[in-house]
């Protein structure tokens, strides 16, 4: 099998080989004894980085030789958030909002394909009216920018506190930190809002070292002018106005036609 996916990457460039999940737990627990079977799924199914490395750390604690074979594994071999990850915006895995919600209707399912296009087409209009209530309701409270977003950077905000800062002139600074016995240097353009961390590419929304950087360079004093300025893709306005501008209407059956 392992020739097989050999000749189609030489065949495929741009293919990604992908380990199995189901025989990369069985590899481990014939070699280094049983564990719970969930864990691993819960590894792979991480949603970030660093969501990745806190499971990977309590696998240490669990089975050191475990997660020493699990880290020898490149995580865009066999994990999911290196190849897809939820849009900031949305708080979804894909840029619609009507698409996201499709695969969890299990009752939907069950049913002839006319009643399952009635039921899903009125399950997301009344799914689009809530988030169009929840978005207002935000709006209202004086939020800057979305839900999923201000989770995401509250997350970095909180990491930012354990990086030391260090000014190399009025453009560029560092942001350092111990990491596993390492020094691990990161280099942040604050004029740019760039990092040479991968984390502000596959999000859009600053990093750690970029909000460490700022807050020592005081730019965060203001911090609603600086939410607007930084995060400007996720702004609740932005994302309010476009669920007023959306209209979700339901079809009559009788007025389909086949393509």
């Amino acid at each position: 099998m392992k020739s097989i996916a050999n000749l189609h990457s030489l065949r495929y460039e741009k293919a990604v080989h992908m380990n199995c999940t189901f025989h990369i737990l069985k590899n481990v627990q014939r070699d280094y004894g049983k564990f719970p079977e969930w864990f691993l799924w819960a590894v792979q199914a991480s949603e970030s980085a660093t969501e990745y490395n806190e499971k990977i750390s309590k696998l240490e604690a669990l089975s050191p030789d475990a997660a020493h074979y699990q880290r020898r594994l490149r995580p865009e071999e066999w994990c999911l958030w290196p190849h897809v990850w939820k849009h900031a915006l949305h708080g979804h895995r894909t840029s619609s909002c009507m698409e996201s919600f499709n695969s969890a209707i299990l009752q939907i399912r069950a049913m002839s394909p006319l009643n399952a296009l009635d039921a899903m087409v009125q399950h997301q209009m009344e799914h689009f009216a809530e988030l169009r209530a929840s978005a207002e309701r935000r709006l209202e409270r004086g939020h800057i920018v979305t839900s999923h977003a201000q989770k995401l950077y509250d997350a970095q905000r909180g990491l930012a506190a354990s990086f030391f800062v260090r000014v190399s002139n009025k453009h560029y600074c560092y942001a350092v930190k111990f990491e596993q016995g390492k020094l691990a240097r990161y280099e942040v353009d604050l004029a740019e809002l760039t990092c040479s961390c991968p984390y502000s590419v596959q999000y859009e929304l600053l990093c750690c070292h970029l909000i460490a950087v700022a807050q020592r360079r005081r730019r965060t004093r203001d911090n609603d002018a600086w939410m607007c300025t930084t995060c400007s893709k996720f702004l609740q306005r932005d994302y309010h106005a476009t669920l007023q501008g959306c209209i979700v209407r339901q079809v009559l059956l009788q007025h389909l036609s086949p393509d």
